[in-house]
C-alpha cells in the first residue's frame, strides 16, 4: 500500500473518495467543481495505477470493486489525517456538509428539538437529514451519524447511548371502554395500533394487535380517531399535534423506557468538525453523556 500511494496526486485520491461516498460520477464531479472529461481522466488515471477497474456501473450506481472497498478507509482516513494538519483560514472558513440519519418514525420525538436548537447554531454548516440507517453507508461518509433507538452493531463502529424515553400508553380521550381505572384483563380485550418493527414489550406480554404503522404520529392519530390503543414514547405524545385528543398513563406492561443511540465510524472520532457535531448532539440529549462504547 505504501508504495502504491507515494507520489500519488492528493487530488485523485480525493476523487477516489468523493466518488465512492456518491456512487455516482456526475454527483462527484459536482461536488469537487470539476467537468466530467476531468472526471474521466482522473478515474483512468486512477485506475492505471492501481492496476484495477475500481469502479463499475450496476443498478444506476457506480459499485466499488473489492480492491476499491478496501483502499477506502485507508485513504479516508490519511486525507483526514492530513486535514487535521493544514493550517486553517479562519477568516474564510468553509462550509460544513454534515447528513445524518434518522428513521421517520422517531420525527415528533425529542431529536427533532436537539434539530431545532442545531438551526439556531453558526451559519457555515449544512445539515441534511435522511432515513439511510444502512451501514454500508456510515462506513462510505455518505452519512455521519445515525440516530436509531436500536444500537447499531458492526466492526469499527461506534455506538453511544444518547437518552432513554419513558414508554406511555395512550388511548383517546372519548374511548368508549378504558381509563385511567381499567384493569389489565380488560386492557387485553382492547386492539392495539402498534408501530412496525419495534419492540415495546417483554415477550410474556400479550397484546390484541390490530394495526401495525410506519411511525408513532401514525400511531397517535389512530389512537385519536378509533378504539385502538398505543404505546409511544412520551415525548412523540407531547411533541405531537394529536395530544389534545389524548389520555395517557404509564404503560403497566413490562418494558418502561425506549433507548435511543447515536452511532458514528470510530475513524472520524479525530475530525474537528465531526466532534463539534457529535459533542453538540450528545449534550441535547444529555448534558452528562454516558461514555462510548465500540459495538
Amino acid at each position: 500500500m505504501k508504495r502504491q500511494l507515494r507520489n500519488m496526486d492528493l487530488n485523485l485520491l480525493t476523487l477516489f473518495i468523493t466518488v465512492m461516498e456518491q456512487q455516482n460520477v456526475s454527483k462527484a464531479a459536482k461536488l469537487l467543481n470539476m467537468s466530467q472529461p476531468a472526471m474521466s481522466l482522473g478515474l483512468n488515471r486512477l485506475r492505471k495505477r492501481f492496476d484495477d477497474e475500481l469502479f463499475y456501473r450496476s443498478g444506476g450506481v457506480m459499485q466499488p470493486t473489492t480492491l476499491a472497498q478496501s483502499l477506502y478507509q485507508p485513504i479516508s482516513l490519511a486525507l483526514n489525517n492530513i486535514g487535521q494538519v493544514l493550517p486553517s483560514n479562519q477568516a474564510s472558513q468553509p462550509t460544513l456538509n454534515f447528513n445524518l440519519a434518522v428513521p421517520a418514525k422517531l420525527a415528533t420525538s425529542q431529536w427533532q428539538g436537539c434539530l431545532n436548537q442545531l438551526a439556531k447554531q453558526a451559519d457555515h454548516y449544512q445539515l441534511s437529514i435522511n432515513d439511510n440507517l444502512n451501514l454500508e453507508a456510515l462506513k462510505h461518509n455518505r452519512v455521519d451519524f445515525i440516530i436509531n433507538n436500536h444500537a447499531m452493531e458492526g466492526e469499527d463502529i461506534v455506538c453511544e447511548t444518547l437518552a432513554e424515553d419513558n414508554l406511555i400508553l395512550v388511548y383517546a380521550k372519548e374511548h368508549p371502554r378504558f381509563n385511567a381505572m381499567s384493569s389489565l384483563d380488560q386492557l387485553s380485550a382492547e386492539r392495539f395500533v402498534l408501530v412496525e418493527g419495534e419492540t415495546l414489550l417483554h415477550k410474556q406480554d400479550k397484546l390484541n394487535v390490530g394495526l401495525q404503522v410506519n411511525s408513532f404520529d401514525s400511531a397517535l392519530a389512530l389512537a385519536a380517531e378509533t378504539d385502538l390503543l398505543t404505546i409511544v414514547p412520551k415525548s412523540c405524545f407531547e411533541n405531537s399535534l394529536w395530544q389534545r385528543h389524548l389520555k395517557w398513563h404509564v404503560t403497566p406492561f413490562g418494558q418502561k423506557t425506549m433507548p435511543y443511540f447515536l452511532s458514528w465510524l470510530e475513524q472520524r472520532e479525530q475530525d474537528k468538525s465531526h466532534q463539534w457535531l457529535r459533542q453538540f448532539i450528545l449534550s441535547q440529549f444529555n448534558p452528562n453523556p454516558l461514555s462510548a462504547v465500540s459495538a
